[in-house]
């Protein structure tokens, strides 16, 4: 299977597009064992 990357993201600092911090970003992506984000 290949692995999933998450390509394109918005945080709270993608002015009207996004609403979780980076912080909790990359939290989930290791919690889901992405390899990148």
């Amino acid at each position: 299977m290949t692995e999933y990357v998450e390509l394109h993201c918005h945080s709270y600092f993608s002015l009207l597009d996004g609403a979780s911090s980076p912080e909790a970003l990359v939290e989930r992506a290791v919690a889901l064992g992405y390899p990148a984000l």
